[in-house]
């Protein structure tokens, strides 16, 4: 509640999107270069699952195509979204999306290490084998590590 006294403009503001710093360019280029991954890991599970899951020694099964496709929609998806959100057109120096970068960035972290425990629970049932289980988790740890350190810029 105001009162005539009270100032009209409150001392404890939100900070301004145009007044905050924008992030140094190394995490930016960090973010990009986890979305390029993103993309490019999406894309290849989507185009040639066979031959992605065999590059991470995870044999498939005759229908298991159609999952390694879904997920790599998911990455896709996430990693177009975060090069737009990280392009410069129309923001040099990014500071309007951040956010946006921070949210795609999180929700990124929290894909790679659900990845992990999904990983975790195949082995346990005896449907992944160690080298597999190896490969996953660690492009799971490393991506979410490189996430977790662009948004530490940010």
């Amino acid at each position: 509640m105001t009162t005539p006294s009270s100032p009209l403009i409150p001392k404890n503001l939100p900070p301004n999107p145009s007044t905050t710093p924008a992030p140094p360019s190394t995490y930016r280029a960090l973010a990009r270069a986890v979305g390029a991954a993103r993309l490019l890991f999406g894309a290849s599970c989507l185009l040639a699952p066979a031959f992605t899951m065999s590059l991470l020694r995870i044999p498939l099964a005759g229908t298991a195509t159609t999952f390694v496709r879904v997920f790599g929609v998911r990455d896709l998806v996430l990693g177009d979204l975060l090069l737009l959100a990280t392009s410069s057109s129309g923001d040099p120096d990014g500071r309007a999306r951040r956010a946006e970068v921070m949210r795609l960035l999180w929700a990124g972290v929290a894909v790679d290490l659900l990845d992990v425990c999904v990983a975790q629970v195949a082995l346990g049932a005896g449907d992944l084998g160690m080298p597999g289980y190896g490969l996953f988790c660690g492009l799971g740890v490393v991506s979410a590590v490189l996430a977790g350190e662009a948004l530490w810029g940010y």
